[in-house]
């Protein structure tokens, strides 16, 4: 009979595994939803009334070519000199012949409802302009119906639930995120509980915990003040800014991935190794450090703090889950997802939407840009991270930069 007692004690031991199994089914489930479910479901709409619509023309393709230059052309006549911006964002990313074939419209008794793919623009505003258009160059005096029945002759909302234009059938991928994680959660304790009978004894770690030279759990007042203390030292201080400078030349070195232009960069084995060594306090600076000054070396973009923040977050990170642990291959892997999908995924999206002044659609760009192109890089760079970190566990043993137990101890789980 397994003891309840020791099978928690196991799940604790591989809590990375839980966690792991946990968001990756989850990530498979919220990318199922947009990749295949909601292409085909999700469809912006708008239900009009009209004295006279030729509703076989306002689907058509030489139709919405029209339309698309009537918006363009309006659109650079309103650029203001003294702002230097445009009134809206351009429409020329508009493929025309995919935005007919995605589009119809149906007659119910005396109203007409227009139908057009929410993929084919990057926001419901934009939708709403340009279905808009569609409308009325082909009617006169169109009267639009709102979701509670009300009939209004314009619309200004700033608020998708009170505009003309009506999102449906779409999933939020975010819901069945949380749904596949909870279900990762159940299989993995499964997985565990099937473990524990079969090899009897826990696979809990061997390794000695005294919560001075190796913590068990980074959620102790000990261990961030043992990470102050690292900078306290001269010796310390002297191999930071040796790895520091070694970051900032790996950080424009970047290895060919295989998967077309997206080249592997190096400058975060260094930056855990850092972080790894000395710890969350070590590991904050030297993300301020690297953002600044990497940005005054080799400027790339436009500056903006929230990148900063990024990068000091990212530092937190990988000591939380290396500084004065048993290091594994699941640990660099569980550090990878943090900084691939919540840092350089949710966040990086964020500030790009932030610097385009939110003039395009957030769930666009990450799901389409940041989220494949993270998905790529995840195992490869953590499969890099833990073959650095274990080739120098030993010249760091001998260095006395790394404890004994921790150096000797370097295992895939």
């Amino acid at each position: 009979m397994v003891k309840i007692k020791n099978y928690l004690k196991f799940v604790q031991s591989h809590l990375m595994f839980v966690l792991l199994l946990s968001i990756i089914i989850g990530g498979i489930m919220a990318i199922s939803i947009y990749y295949f479910y909601n292409p085909t479901h999700d469809v912006y709409q708008i239900t009009f009334k009209a004295s006279s619509l030729d509703s076989d023309k306002i689907v058509t393709e030489d139709y919405i070519i029209s339309i698309k230059d009537k918006i363009e052309g309006e659109r650079i006549q309103g650029y203001n000199e003294e702002t230097q911006k445009y009134p809206y964002s351009s429409f020329d990313y508009v493929d025309t012949r995919a935005v007919a074939k995605g589009s119809s419209i149906e007659k119910k008794d005396d109203l007409f409802v227009l139908r057009i793919e929410k993929r084919q623009f990057n926001s419901w505003q934009q939708a709403r302009r340009f279905m808009k258009r569609m409308i009325t160059d082909s009617s006169e005096n169109p009267i639009y119906i709102l979701r509670n029945g009300e009939e209004v002759t314009s619309d200004n909302s700033k608020v998708l639930e009170e505009s003309i234009v009506v999102n449906i059938g779409s999933q939020k991928e975010y819901v069945f995120f949380l749904y596949g994680m909870a279900i990762g959660f159940g299989v993995s304790l499964i997985i565990l509980l099937i473990l524990h009978i079969v090899y009897k004894e826990a696979l809990i770690d061997t390794l000695p915990y005294d919560n001075e030279r190796i913590f068990k759990t980074p959620f102790h007042l000990n261990y961030f003040k043992a990470s102050v203390k690292e900078l306290k030292s001269l010796r310390n201080c002297v191999t930071i800014a040796i790895l520091f400078a070694l970051q900032l030349c790996a950080k424009f070195i970047p290895l060919p991935s295989g998967f077309g232009n997206l080249g592997l960069g190096i400058g975060y084995l260094v930056f855990s190794i850092i972080s790894m060594l000395y710890g969350p306090i070590a590991g904050i600076t030297i993300g301020f450090c690297s953002d600044i000054i990497g940005y005054i070396v080799k400027p790339d973009g436009v500056f903006f703090l929230g990148y900063t923040l990024s990068a000091m977050l990212s530092g937190l990170i990988y000591a939380l889950c290396l500084y004065r642990t048993r290091v594994s291959f699941m640990k660099c892997l569980f550090a990878r997802i943090f900084v691939n999908l919540f840092v350089n995924t949710v966040l990086g999206t964020l500030w790009w939407w932030i610097i385009n002044d939110y003039s395009f659609s957030f769930s666009w760009y990450l799901l389409t840009m940041e989220l494949p192109k993270n998905l790529v890089y995840l195992l490869p760079q953590s499969a890099l991270m833990y073959f650095v970190i274990k080739s120098l566990s030993k010249p760091l043993l001998r260095a006395q930069l790394i404890d004994e137990e921790i150096a000797l101890n370097i295992r895939i789980i």
